[in-house]
Parts: structure tokens; C-alpha cells; sequence
């Protein structure tokens, strides 16, 4: 598996569930949750975040570990699923939160570049 080094170790603070590793985050408000399926997510949790604790984030123009969703192949683009998993962004209008770095099955732990891209038909 490769990885590349993170742009950001943010810490911020979660919202009062838990945030599993490797889930897509968002803003709500000025907390951070699981981001919902198609969400223009803030970055990925590089650990758990008990409830009410700080999370630290991989973010934007770095890389990440992420969950997949479903198969995934190296330079896909990836849109956040309802579980802040990432699945393949394919369909035109789909905002893709990362690019596949290496090829990847459902629930596997796998490498992205965080980027925020909107497809086009």
C-alpha cells in the first residue's frame, strides 16, 4: 500500500458521536461530521475520534487513507457514499473529493489525493 504524507494534521473538534478512521468529514457548523453521500468533504480522519474529542485530519492537496465503498481502480475519481466511504465520481455533475492512487474493494483501507473536482458531462 502506498501512502502519501498528509497536507494537514488539523485538529478540530468533532461532533458528539464517534467518527470512525478513514471517513470523509465535513463542517456543521464548527464541527466536523461524517460527510453524506455526494458532500464536499473537508478531508478524512487519519484515526477515531471518541465523541466530543479533537480529530486529526489528512485535507485538500495532500494524500490520505480512505475507506472504500465499492471497487475502486488507480486515477478513479471519488465521491463520498451515505457512510463517508468513497465510491468511483463517474456520473456527470458528481463532485469528486479524491483520486484513487491504487486500486481498492469495498471496506478495503486504501491510498487518495485529496482534491475537490466537480465532473463534467
Amino acid at each position: 500500500m502506498s501512502y502519501m504524507k498528509p497536507n494537514l494534521n488539523g485538529h478540530l473538534k468533532a461532533t458528539a458521536v464517534a467518527i470512525a478512521q478513514y471517513k470523509a468529514v465535513k463542517f456543521s457548523g464548527e464541527n466536523l461530521v461524517i460527510a453524506d453521500a455526494g458532500a464536499d468533504a473537508f478531508g478524512f480522519t487519519r484515526s477515531a475520534v471518541a465523541a466530543s474529542n479533537v480529530a486529526e485530519l489528512a485535507v485538500a492537496g495532500g494524500g490520505a487513507l480512505a475507506t472504500a465503498g465499492g471497487t475502486i481502480s488507480a486515477g478513479d475519481r471519488l465521491k463520498v457514499d451515505g457512510n463517508g466511504d468513497l465510491i468511483v465520481a463517474a456520473t456527470a455533475n458528481d463532485l469528486s473529493v479524491a483520486r484513487a492512487l491504487e486500486n481498492a474493494v469495498d471496506n478495503d483501507v486504501f491510498s487518495v489525493f485529496v482534491e475537490t473536482v466537480r465532473i463534467h458531462a
